[in-house]
C-alpha cells in the first residue's frame, strides 16, 4: 500500500496521533493515511509498512491523492469511489461489530 508523501514527517505525525489516543485511553484498531499532495516520492511505497512497525496498528488503506478533492473549496471529488477503491471497509465492518480482530 501507498499514500503518504514525505518520510519522516507523516510517520511522525501518525506515530505521535496513534500514541496520545492510546493514552487517553482508547484502542488504535487501525489507521487510513490520506495523500493530501501530487507527489513521486520513493518513500510512499514503505510508510504503511513503517507506521504499523512502530504503531502495531494496522495501515486498513491509503488513500490517494485526487486533485478534485478540497476542503477549502467544499470539493468532494470522487471520495467514495476512492475509500472503496483504497480502504479495507469490510476489515473495518468487521473490527466494529467486534470480529476478526487479529
Amino acid at each position: 500500500m501507498t499514500g503518504v508523501q514525505t518520510c519522516a514527517l507523516p510517520i511522525y505525525h501518525t506515530v505521535l496521533t496513534v500514541e496520545s489516543v492510546r493514552e487517553a485511553g482508547l484502542d488504535v484498531v487501525g489507521v487510513v493515511l490520506v495523500a493530501t499532495l501530487r507527489s513521486d516520492d520513493p518513500t510512499r511505497a514503505t510508510n504503511a509498512a513503517q507506521i504499523e512497525r512502530l504503531t502495531g496498528a494496522d495501515v486498513l488503506g491509503c488513500v490517494p491523492f485526487d486533485p478534485g478533492l478540497s476542503v477549502e473549496d467544499g470539493h468532494a471529488g470522487d471520495v467514495v469511489k476512492l475509500i472503496e477503491d483504497h480502504v479495507e471497509v469490510e476489515r473495518i465492518i468487521e473490527i466494529l461489530n467486534g470480529e476478526n480482530l487479529s
